[in-house]
């Protein structure tokens, strides 16, 4: 899993929104981010797979 991290290539700050995490028109959501609307964090995903997105 940590190999994993490791491997995601694009790191970009995004701010969280009461709504979710936006990144090329889409929104992820998750219950955890409720705590953290309007704070700015860092995510990280694989290019040629944004159907998932870390959060840091």
């Amino acid at each position: 899993m940590y190999l994993k991290i490791l491997l995601l290539r694009v790191k970009k700050e995004r701010v969280v929104h009461s709504d979710g995490i936006h990144l090329f028109g889409l929104k992820y959501v998750h219950t955890h981010l409720a705590a953290f609307v309007s704070e700015s964090v860092e995510i990280r995903y694989d290019p040629r797979d944004i159907s998932e997105v870390r959060v840091f």
